[in-house]
C-alpha cells in the first residue's frame, strides 16, 4: 500500500511539473472548416540558457546561435538567431515551396515593415534598418498554412 500510495505521488507531482513546463511556452493553433489544424503560434523563451544534469545554469556555445522549430503541414520551419541584431535566417525543409509563398515582419502595431517575396528552402531576412524590439513574423506557406513567429531585434 505504502509503495502504491509513493508511486501514485511521484506520478501526481510528475504531472504537475509537465503542467508547469508546458505552462511556460504557450501555443495557439489555428484551424480550417473541416478542423484541420493549419497554423500554430508559439511564444518562445528567448533565454539562451540551459540546464545541466546536475541542476546547474550554464551558457550555450555562443558559435551556434540557438534554433528554433516548427511543424507546418510536412514542413519543417527554422530561424536563427533569435533574438537578432539584423539578419535572420528562415529555412524550410520537407516538402515543395510554393511561388506564392511569402513571409511578412510586422512590428507590435500592426504595421507591415518587411515582405519577402518567392522564398526558398534557405532565405535570409534583413531587419537591421530597424529599431531594437519586438516583431512578428508571419510565413505564408499557402493560404491554409501559416506559421508566426516572435522576434526579438537587439
Amino acid at each position: 500500500m505504502k509503495t502504491e500510495l509513493r508511486l501514485s505521488l511521484s506520478m501526481l507531482i510528475a504531472g504537475m511539473c509537465g503542467l508547469y513546463l508546458q505552462a511556460q511556452q504557450p501555443v495557439k493553433y489555428g484551424y480550417d472548416a473541416s478542423g484541420n489544424r493549419v497554423s500554430r503560434v508559439q511564444v518562445i523563451n528567448m533565454a539562451a540558457m540551459t540546464k545541466s544534469s546536475a541542476g546547474e545554469t550554464e551558457e550555450m556555445a555562443a558559435d551556434e546561435p540557438p534554433k528554433f522549430e516548427d511543424r507546418l503541414s510536412e514542413m519543417k520551419i527554422t530561424i536563427y538567431p533569435n533574438p537578432t541584431k539584423g539578419m535572420l535566417q528562415v529555412d524550410i525543409t520537407g516538402g515543395e515551396i510554393p511561388a506564392d509563398a511569402k513571409i511578412y515582419i510586422y512590428s507590435l502595431s500592426g504595421n507591415l515593415i518587411r515582405q519577402v517575396n518567392g522564398i526558398s528552402g534557405s532565405n535570409a531576412v534583413d531587419i537591421s534598418p530597424q529599431p531594437a524590439g519586438s516583431y512578428i513574423m508571419r510565413i505564408y506557406i499557402d493560404r491554409d498554412h501559416v506559421s508566426a513567429w516572435k522576434i526579438i531585434k537587439e
